[in-house]
């Protein structure tokens, strides 16, 4: 992340900061501008999500992994053994699978995003739903690191806006 980019998140943080308490202490803008270093998917996630809400937008992590349930029960047996029966089971989800990792509404217009960390890759199913949001008309953006979603965002944010604005004059 470079350092002009992490200027503008703290600048965002500082915002929010004074919008929700309005004033800004010296003691708060040292936990403010701590930023957390970005080492895998989770933390890009994490981070875009943070950028995309300080900026007034909607951003839903989605999660297709389904849930472990566990049967386990723990007990002592007859010789004073512990001892652990039953096993666990996973359910899968009931949520469309290769579904993007985020969806975010940006002005209005829905976005998917999938993150992709170091060498991960697209899996079938991901490559499906991307092509099911794209024919739809959606927007399907696969992000690999902050960098790249920032470009990102600075390059199509005014084109919502215009076609925001453009929608609103004929409505």
């Amino acid at each position: 992340m470079t350092n002009e980019i992490k200027a503008r998140l703290i600048e965002l943080r500082e915002k929010k900061h004074i919008e929700k308490y309005g004033f800004l202490d010296e003691r708060f803008k040292g936990l403010i501008s701590k930023i957390k270093p970005i080492n895998n998917a989770r933390s890009l996630e994490k981070q875009i999500k943070e950028f995309l809400e300080l900026n007034g937008h909607i951003c839903d992590k989605t999660d297709t992994k389904g849930r472990k349930v566990s049967s386990k029960v723990a007990y002592i047996d007859a010789i004073g053994r512990n001892r652990v029966i039953g096993r666990d089971v996973y359910h899968r989800s009931t949520g469309t699978v290769g579904k993007a990792d985020l969806s975010v509404q940006i002005h209005g217009f829905r976005v998917e995003m999938e993150v992709k960390w170091g060498k991960d890759k697209q899996s079938d199913e991901q490559r499906k739903y991307q092509k099911r949001v794209e024919n739809d008309g959606g927007i399907y953006v696969i992000i690999k690191d902050f960098d790249c979603f920032i470009n990102w965002f600075d390059e199509n944010e005014h084109k919502f806006i215009k076609i925001k604005e453009f929608r609103n004059k004929i409505m």
